[in-house]
């Protein structure tokens, strides 16, 4: 979400089609009595640097105020994220950041949450996620952002693939190391900046990937989930439903037969959510 209609940059109007589709979805989860994050995925219009920053919040206010407006009626089971993982694409600091770029990207997201709170219904008391420089769970980046506003209905999200070479790197280890401490001082990082202050966290994308080593999966997961329970932080495991080949494969569920690829790894997920 969401899919432009028309070629012209200028043009900002969703396919009404695909805002149907989006709604559609959206409806399945809250039906059944679930929370629904709604964000802008993969999108590759916005690039945090001056050059392009007044044309990125333009199309951001006029995308954000189309979504704000079909889903105003909807309670606080609909969640809305502006972003997802704004970033430098292509460039050197891609993942890393600037100091420049962090504060465009908060910027982006001032803009993103006025043009919510703007669009009447109950946006005005909505939830909102706010994500800093590509969504990283680096310090830096993290310490950087800035609330858009003073309430208690703004959330940050975060991506944290941890311990990184077992977690995400394909070509990585497969082995999980317990004694890492990079999961435990990302929620310790997540405390002091946020939680510590009032200011919820939600781990929006985590995950680590099937290297046909379960046993070390489940042990990873085991210790993730355990640390952000200290903390009450819910984390959201990324399911891109791919299990096999060389890529990022982190399915869980498989979607044609309903049932779960790998049980030992949701029983983790029991464990930590009852």
């Amino acid at each position: 979400m969401p899919k432009l209609h028309g070629c012209p940059r200028d043009d900002y109007q969703i396919d009404p089609a695909w805002m149907d589709r989006v709604q559609e979805i959206v409806n399945y989860g809250i039906d059944d009595g679930m929370f629904v994050i709604l964000n802008t995925h993969h999108e590759e219009w916005y690039k945090p640097k001056p050059s392009e920053k007044e044309q990125d919040i333009e199309e951001l206010k006029a995308v954000w105020a189309q979504i704000a407006d079909r889903f105003k009626g909807y309670d606080e089971h609909l969640i809305f994220e502006g972003l997802n993982e704004p970033r430098l694409r292509g460039e050197g600091a891609e993942w890393t950041g600037t100091s420049e770029a962090r504060d465009i990207v908060n910027e982006y997201e001032k803009a993103f949450v006025e043009t919510v709170r703007a669009s009447g219904g109950n946006n005005a008391d909505r939830c909102l996620m706010i994500t800093g420089y590509a969504a990283s769970s680096a310090y830096n980046n993290l310490s950087a952002i800035e609330l858009p506003e003073e309430s208690d209905k703004l959330i940050i999200s975060v991506h944290a693939y941890l311990p990184y070479s077992f977690a995400l790197d394909t070509k990585g280890t497969d082995q999980y190391d317990p004694d890492d401490t990079s999961i435990p001082e990302l929620f310790e990082n997540l405390n002091e900046l946020f939680i510590s202050k009032g200011i919820p966290v939600i781990v929006g994308e985590f995950g680590s990937v099937n290297k046909d080593n379960l046993d070390q999966r489940v042990a990873c997961l085991d210790d993730y989930l355990a640390a952000a329970a200290k903390y009450d932080i819910p984390c959201i495991w990324w399911d891109n439903y791919a299990r096999i080949g060389n890529g990022e494969n982190f399915g869980l569920l498989n979607r044609a037969d309903l049932d779960w690829y790998f049980p030992e790894m949701i029983d983790v997920f029991k464990k930590y959510n009852n």
